[in-house]
């Protein structure tokens, strides 16, 4: 298996730094996590979440949104705004819609587990896959 394919099944998340384009390595924008969403099917489409440190959203965004628009200049996608919502690459702010805590140390798994507790699958007996036993 290939380094990269580790993390495009979305087992893994990428730790990567972004820079402002053209600019390595003094134009640093900040560290960043990169995690891909787990293909549904046999969906052309992917999609990446991007964590950052909320105090650098402002620049990430500024810095995503020019290079989005510099690819589709590259290839050629038209002005118009129907052409530009059928561009392949679309950006969409979810930061007030998640939340994330990260729980370091010997004692986390523990802890997680005495807090986190099974759901039923919409009313089966099944339980949601990825969540620890109780």
């Amino acid at each position: 298996m290939r380094l990269i394919n580790r993390y495009e099944t979305g087992a893994r998340a990428a730790q990567a730094t972004l820079y402002h384009d053209q600019t390595f390595p003094y134009g640093l924008v900040g560290p960043v996590e990169i995690i891909w969403r787990p293909e549904e099917g046999h969906l052309s489409d992917r999609t990446i979440w991007i964590r950052i440190h909320p105090a650098i959203h402002a620049e990430v965004s500024g810095v995503l949104e020019s290079l989005i628009f510099k690819s589709e200049d590259q290839c050629g996608v038209a002005s118009s705004s129907t052409a530009r919502q059928q561009a392949a690459i679309r950006m969409t702010d979810i930061r007030d819609q998640v939340d994330s805590f990260e729980v370091m140390g010997p004692k986390s798994a523990r802890i997680i587990r005495r807090i986190l507790r099974l759901s039923k699958a919409e009313g089966k007996d099944k339980a949601n896959v990825g969540l620890p036993t109780c």
